[in-house]
């Protein structure tokens, strides 16, 4: 069936057998209990493609405001410990979960060819990021129809967490868009099963769980989908070999890093109630925290509302992570689970859609400009992982040194600053991380700090004391210099 179409499959006429009639048959979609009528508002037959343009340029415009951030702490540890070795060490460490390993090898050749510069660091984020919004279109397409496609485009294109994962050189949107990929994959084996469909659906199942290895939660839940579409007993043996050899393959991909450290380094979050339901908060103002009151609301609403439609997705997403909360390990960070918030904007657009019918594709441009624009106003202050650093690091550090003085800097300061820009420009050799003989000695010590972050206290961590208020000599976005008086006498 075509699913761009706005008829049903044709059928040969009684009266004519080589005949077709199309003219009031309506269109089944996927997984759809409301069959769309073939009746369509102009806009959204002949302008579809337009509306997804825009939500394409929409989303492209947002992600390019904040690709040139200043570094972040683990997209500056995977850039200087991984993606800048080798093929061999990257296939081949897993001491620490930032070797996202499909993410860092993309990242290894980008840096080859274009260089170091921190938009190439971030540019496979990037490009995910922006192909999320044109694949969340075609996926709600096909297993709705097509308005509810647009809706989808238009949220993924101005969703937050996925603006501020597709400029942070990590490999969640990557992730999300390959799940997001299957998904689609999965709905057109629905329809009709090729070869080619299915090696593509086994080979985005890989590299999804390749990239980050919790997307084989989302790999789950898109086949638990696929079963609940009612197909036969050949159609679910197919699924079930075809991940079968998906995951015989991750193992094969990921043989060389078993057993290594990375698999153990964070400590899963606990089972109880106040952990999960902690978590659980966490993850839904992560979600909504760009979008004023009461359209947070609405979103919550729609995706209420949508469940009267069409809840499958929502059912298949819920028993797999049932599954993972009664069987874990749970991942305790908001990002690991970034690959959900498709799902759940796919899902909510349903209900949009529903209640916006008559406007077609008006509404949803309208919402992608008006989220857009709180987007912009909302920035990356309260992202779960904003910059802590600045471009100009290393010249400013030269700046403020005095001679025979360090400088001190804050731990999460320190760490892309070591990772990343010393390793470009240069290790301006003026740095301590802790507080010396000589540096009392001289009585003054400048203190780099994230913005917020009380330079007297950095000082106390270093094993230092102050001997009075500290003065500002300089405040960029992201990071504040500061002169500390020291005592001698301290420590």
């Amino acid at each position: 069936m075509d699913r761009f179409a706005g008829t049903a499959p044709e059928t040969p006429s009684a009266a004519s057998p080589t005949r077709v009639t199309t003219a009031a048959k309506p269109e089944r979609r996927l997984g759809s209990r409301v069959e769309a009528s073939s009746e369509r508002s102009p806009w959204e037959t002949r302008y579809a493609g337009v509306a997804v343009g825009l939500s394409v340029v929409i989303g492209a415009a947002l992600r390019l405001r904040w690709l040139g951030e200043p570094m972040r702490y683990d997209e500056a540890a995977t850039f200087q410990k991984y993606a800048l070795g080798s093929v061999g060490h990257i296939v081949g460490t897993y001491d620490r979960p930032n070797n996202q390993v499909f993410y860092s090898l993309l990242t290894h050749f980008s840096l080859g060819i274009f260089g170091h510069a921190v938009w190439v660091v971030r540019a496979v984020a990037f490009a995910a990021g922006v192909a999320l919004v044109p694949v969340a279109y075609l996926v709600a397409a096909r297993i709705h129809d097509r308005l509810v496609g647009l809706w989808a485009a238009a949220l993924v294109a101005t969703a937050a967490p996925l603006i501020d994962y597709s400029v942070n050189g990590r490999g969640y949107t990557l992730g999300a868009l390959l799940v997001l990929l299957a998904l689609w994959l999965g709905a057109g084996l629905l329809e009709r099963q090729t070869l080619a469909r299915w090696r593509g659906f086994v080979v985005c199942c890989v590299l999804a769980v390749w990239t980050i290895p919790t997307m084989a939660i989302g790999v789950a839940i898109v086949a638990v989908w696929m079963a609940l579409q009612r197909v036969d007993r050949q159609m679910l043996v197919r699924l079930a070999i075809a991940l079968g050899v998906a995951g015989l393959l991750s193992l094969l991909l990921y043989s060389a890093a078993l057993g290594q450290s990375g698999w153990d380094a964070v400590t899963p979050l606990g089972r109880n109630w106040n952990d999960v339901t902690g978590l659980i908060d966490d993850i839904a103002e992560n979600w909504t925290r760009a979008a004023p009151h009461p359209l947070d609301w609405l979103l919550g609403v729609a995706f209420v509302g949508s469940l009267f439609v069409e809840r499958r997705l929502a059912i298949a997403t819920g028993i797999v992570l049932l599954a993972v909360i009664a069987f874990g390990p749970i991942a305790p960070f908001v990002r690991s689970w970034l690959f959900l918030l498709p799902f759940f904007l796919i899902q909510a657009s349903v209900g949009l859609a529903y209640v916006s019918r008559r406007a077609g594709v008006v509404a949803p441009l309208v919402a992608a400009v008006v989220l857009g624009i709180c987007v912009v106003g909302e920035g990356l202050r309260s992202a779960d992982v904003p910059p802590i650093s600045d471009n100009d690091i290393v010249g400013l550090l030269k700046k403020y040194a005095r001679p025979h003085e360090h400088i001190l800097i804050d731990r999460y300061t320190a760490a892309p600053t070591h990772y990343y820009y010393y390793e470009r420009y240069g290790d301006p050799g003026v740095e301590t991380h802790f507080i010396r003989s000589t540096d009392r000695e001289n009585r003054h010590i400048v203190v780099v700090v994230p913005r917020g972050t009380s330079p007297v206290e950095t000082v106390a961590k270093a094993g230092g004391a102050a001997a009075g208020r500290a003065r500002l000599l300089d405040r960029r976005e992201w990071i504040d210099f500061y002169d500390v008086p020291l005592r001698s006498d301290a420590g």
